[in-house]
């Protein structure tokens, strides 16, 4: 495996820090399932990207923007972890002279690749009758899925907010921190996979997917202690 890297920071004022990164790895060796024998293969990979961070800050607040376009490929197909946008933004601000904070975090980006299904074709099961061994009789009908090529389609983009309130409470010995957040504020309905099969409606064979999604929103109390 190779692994290269090239980076620059720039600060055109003590509040704004900009950051660019690019890199490029390529890899050798792998081994890959192919086919529905499941047989492993040799093959190669490549990922590489450029990444932008430009973060803004005073003593009462911080502001990140991140953006990166990448691509992660086999030599034949994408990878199934290949996000190719990924935007995220972040930020923290005090109040009350640093006695408390809040902070979100927006996150958003292309869908992860899976395999589509583009057909589907008749299989005929059949059954050797017990008196005419020769004659083969139909036994029932099924539908068979056919494949597109693989990871050639994308689930939906991804995206979720996430927001907190912070409370701090101190003395000589020992801090406190209350903790209030929210997971997923909008109750987005982010897709992680997908499974299915061909389902029996008025005697026409339809295929049908079932999402499995992320969490939904999620609200959460907790409270922090730490000895000074």
């Amino acid at each position: 495996m190779s692994h290269f890297i090239l980076a620059a920071y720039y600060e055109p004022s003590h509040n704004i820090a900009i950051d660019i990164e690019s890199y490029i790895k390529n890899y050798s060796n792998i081994y890959l399932l192919y086919g529905p024998e499941l047989h492993f293969n040799k093959t190669t990979a490549i990922s590489k990207g450029i990444e932008l961070s430009t973060r803004i800050s005073s003593n009462n607040y911080d502001i990140l923007f991140n953006y990166t376009l990448s691509r992660c490929k086999y030599r034949d197909f994408i990878s199934r972890y290949d996000k190719t946008h990924i935007f995220n933004i972040s930020g923290n601000k005090k109040f009350d002279n640093g006695k408390s904070s809040f902070g979100f975090n927006w996150n958003f980006s292309s869908g992860f690749p899976y395999t589509p299904v583009v057909g589907k074709y008749p299989l005929i099961h059949n059954y050797s009758d017990n008196i005419f061994n020769n004659i083969f009789i139909p036994k029932r009908f099924s539908r068979k899925l056919y494949n597109g090529i693989r990871n050639s389609a994308r689930y939906p983009v991804y995206h979720r907010l996430d927001i907190s309130y912070k409370r701090y409470f101190e003395t000589k010995k020992y801090k406190l921190t209350f903790v209030l957040q929210v997971l997923n504020v909008y109750n987005r309905k982010n897709h992680l996979a997908h499974y299915g099969g061909i389902a029996d409606i008025n005697n026409n064979f339809v295929y049908q997917k079932k999402f499995i999604g992320y969490f939904p929103r999620i609200p959460t109390i907790g409270l922090m202690f730490e000895l000074k």
